[in-house]
């Protein structure tokens, strides 16, 4: 990837002094777009208005497009390179990234006819910055490597040639760097590129191994490896039976991330998560992807729907990666989007920690987050925030309000997500913590002492519920009977191979004496005789039990 293209898509020139000359002169070399130019493809659109921007010094890049109910392409617009606006993506708010957009309005709208010609529309010639024709090379739609350069750069660094010795021979062979379409930036991003696709000895066939002999196992393993030009591997999808099953009973959220880690090749993990019915996230599959572009993107979901037989998650969440957007907006146009509200609340101390009022401001943005009962209470209590802490100029929060339908719960609450809401409350609550407890020793134990008292009460409540509901059913249960103890104690082993205990031996004697008493003469009733022998008339057996006891 090329360094520092999030903010900008052509050089810096602002600053220059090289005012815009759009006379006839410097422009008939070149046709001015007008309204009715037809073409026949979006390529010969491109490189038409490429090469008109290249003569009066600006960039371009493609800003939208539509398609209709057929799924054909219907219009699209070609603009200026510094058309629209950027949302500041620096960590210190105190130091802005400095961004070329102008929001300049230049651009032109091709629409598609039925006989598949491309016809200019309307066209917009009018720029609110310097343009710059001399240092037209520099901007990223002209920057281009052959292939031949591409091999010449390839087997210099596979020899050991620098890589400022190999730019500096290509600049000599073309006689002067404004000859060349390209700087030595670009041959250096390549060079990274190539090295990160270029696997060690022996690890294609290792990896070629292990696919086949899983496949070998279950059938139901899938794979799917996407190569380059040059046939090298660029990206990597599998998949293993359990993962297929598992998504055919929760296919409803999945969940897809590519910041775990990165591996010695630089290619970052991406797997595609699921939560099963006891709340426990699974795996649906995985991949390894050399790049995180829309292309990239695309490829993978497509290789992960095949994968699950052509059937889309109903919804998907993800983080705030606009080249993910992209690619679930065409692969899966009916799954519900919603963006990682823990990615977006771990981004607090770096976007608004250097505002005085910063633990008052995460405070009231976390309460309307997650206490927001109603979409007008959240809106409401947004603004009285925003105009509180005098937020109006801040970048980011306007592009989180924009987005307020994408990641605050009370907005998409009439969707099945499957979220833990107590898990999203406790999760900012415990990486807070244990930065607390880390700053000495007196911090630590008390913040040991005050999580082992918490432990030991959870572990008590948790107790006392699985009792209550222990007693609960046994009381609500028809089934079943409460005895008296003695006779509870009398079950199981027989009686004639058990020990007495000496509280029995005494009943024992105590219903002996009582039926010799019924035989001399009738001082106790018939009733209350069974009665004794059932353990239930305790008032006479057990005081005359536990009197001769203590004696």
């Amino acid at each position: 990837m090329e360094q520092g293209k999030s903010d900008s898509n052509e050089v810096n020139d602002n600053n220059e002094n090289v005012h815009q000359d759009l006379s006839p002169s410097s422009l008939n070399e070149v046709m001015i777009p007008k309204i009715g130019m037809t073409f026949l493809s979006e390529d010969e659109v491109r490189n038409f208005y490429k090469s008109y921007a290249q003569n009066v010094g600006f960039g371009i890049f493609k800003l939208g497009g539509k398609k209709g109910d057929d799924e054909k392409q219907k219009y699209f617009c070609f603009g200026c390179a510094k058309s629209g606006k950027t949302v500041s993506q620096a960590k210190n708010v105190m130091y802005p990234r400095p961004s070329t957009k102008t929001n300049c309005k230049a651009k032109i709208n091709v629409v598609i006819r039925n006989d598949d010609n491309f016809v200019i529309s309307s066209v917009s010639l009018e720029h609110n910055h310097v343009l710059s024709p001399g240092k037209s090379r520099h901007f990223r739609c002209n920057k281009l490597l052959d292939s031949t350069t591409k091999r010449k750069l390839e087997l210099n660094d596979q020899a050991g040639i620098t890589l400022s010795k190999s730019f500096h021979s290509l600049v000599v062979e073309a006689g002067g760097y404004e000859n060349l379409s390209f700087d030595e930036r670009k041959c250096r991003n390549f060079i990274s590129e190539a090295r990160r696709l270029r696997l060690g000895d022996g690890d294609v066939e290792a990896l070629s191994n292990y696919f086949c002999r899983m496949q070998s196992r279950n059938s139901n393993f899938f794979y799917v490896l996407d190569l380059d030009e040059e046939s090298r591997i660029r990206n990597i999808f599998w998949a293993d039976a359990r993962c297929r099953a598992a998504y055919d009973y929760f296919s409803d959220v999945v969940t897809f991330d590519t910041t775990y880690l990165t591996n010695s090749y630089d290619m970052p993990f991406a797997p595609f998560d699921g939560v099963n019915h006891h709340g426990q996230s699974i795996l649906l599959g995985c991949g390894l992807l050399s790049s995180e572009d829309s292309e990239t993107f695309i490829w993978l979901f497509k290789s992960w729907l095949t994968c699950m037989l052509g059937r889309a998650p109903k919804a998907i969440i993800t983080d705030q990666c606009r080249a993910m957007a992209i690619a679930i907006e065409e692969i899966f146009p009916n799954s519900h989007h919603r963006l990682c509200l823990w990615h977006i609340m771990k981004k607090l101390p770096a976007k608004l920690g250097g505002h005085a009022q910063y633990k008052m401001i995460k405070k009231q943005l976390k309460n309307i987050v997650y206490n927001s009962l109603t979409v007008d209470e959240c809106d409401e209590r947004w603004m009285t925030m925003i105009e509180d802490f005098n937020l109006e100029n801040n970048d980011w929060l306007k592009f989180l309000y924009e987005q307020r339908n994408e990641w605050i719960s009370v907005y998409v609450k009439d969707k099945f997500w499957a979220e833990r809401h107590r898990y999203n409350i406790l999760t900012p609550l415990i990486q807070e913590v244990p930065q607390l407890g880390a700053n000495n020793d007196d911090s630590c134990s008390i913040l040991v002492k005050i999580l082992k008292d918490a432990k030991e009460k959870l572990i008590a409540i948790q107790t006392d519920h699985s009792r209550a509901d222990q007693l609960k059913e046994a009381s609500t249960s028809s089934s079943k009977t409460i005895h008296s103890r003695l006779k509870v104690r009398s079950r199981g082993r027989p009686p004639t191979k058990r020990k007495q205990s000496k509280i029995e031996q005494i009943v024992k004697k105590s219903v002996a004496k009582a039926r010799k008493k019924v035989i001399e003469g009738p001082t106790v009733s018939v009733e209350e005789l069974n009665n004794m022998e059932n353990g239930k008339h305790d008032s006479l057996v057990h005081s005359d039990a536990e009197k001769r006891f203590e004696d």
